[in-house]
């Protein structure tokens, strides 16, 4: 996953940026004073505070944001009122250090799958389907989808690497009573293909698979 490293130290938040590189994960740092900005981009699903003191200000900008966003807070302070301060204002959890690496990985993993779930956001490689917002979220940003285009590329991806035939998709995204042209579904997927394009979705990709119809892969 994406993952925003809010710090006012670089130099005691390299382990931390190491090690979540080294668990697969794309790290992206920025100062507290430039969370805002970052925000705005939307180019993360989790955010860790690691700060030598933690702003409730810069949390409340980030929660502002035009994208809900988890926050798990990193901290040396144990004491329970700061612990409650922090999680009332806005944080989703809490770690206290000295904190396990494997733990602080399987509670971003989790805090990211039940917030992607309640969400209705949907994890393909490298980019996020959001159902809300009809959009593709991907390395360069948000990329908005037709109605026809979302229903298309979620039928798809409920069959993530399988081939999905093409009399499937038209009666599952245009329904049993559509009467068109016969090469709707071809022109449509041109469409996705180049939203994917778009929206920077590298790993992304729809393949076609010969006398059947398409099959979505996502890698990463």
């Amino acid at each position: 996953m994406h993952i925003l490293v809010v710090e006012d130290d670089p130099r005691a938040s390299a382990t931390l940026k190491r090690e979540l590189t080294q668990g697969g994960h794309v790290v992206i740092s920025c100062r507290p004073d430039q969370v805002i900005a970052r925000a705005r981009d939307g180019l993360f699903e989790v955010g860790l505070f690691d700060t030598s003191t933690f702003d409730l200000a810069t949390l409340n900008a980030l929660r502002d944001s035009s994208r809900s966003v988890p926050v798990i807070v990193l901290s040396a302070v144990s004491d329970v009122a700061r612990r409650v301060e922090a999680l009332r204002a806005g944080a989703d959890d809490y770690l206290v250090r000295p904190y396990d690496m494997q733990e602080l990985l399987a509670r971003l993993e989790a805090l990211h799958r039940r917030v992607m779930s309640a969400g209705g956001l949907r994890k393909l490689g490298n980019a996020i389907l959001d159902a809300h917002r009809h959009a593709l979220i991907g390395s360069d940003g948000e990329t908005r989808l037709t109605s026809r285009e979302y229903a298309l590329l979620a039928h798809l991806a409920d069959r993530l690497g399988q081939p999905v035939s093409r009399s499937s998709i038209l009666e599952n995204v245009w329904g049993t009573q559509f009467v068109g042209e016969g090469n709707v579904v071809d022109v449509y997927i041109g469409y996705l293909r180049n939203k994917l394009k778009q929206a920077a979705a590298e790993d992304v990709r729809i393949e076609a698979v010969r006398r059947v119809g398409y099959r979505l892969v996502a890698t990463g």
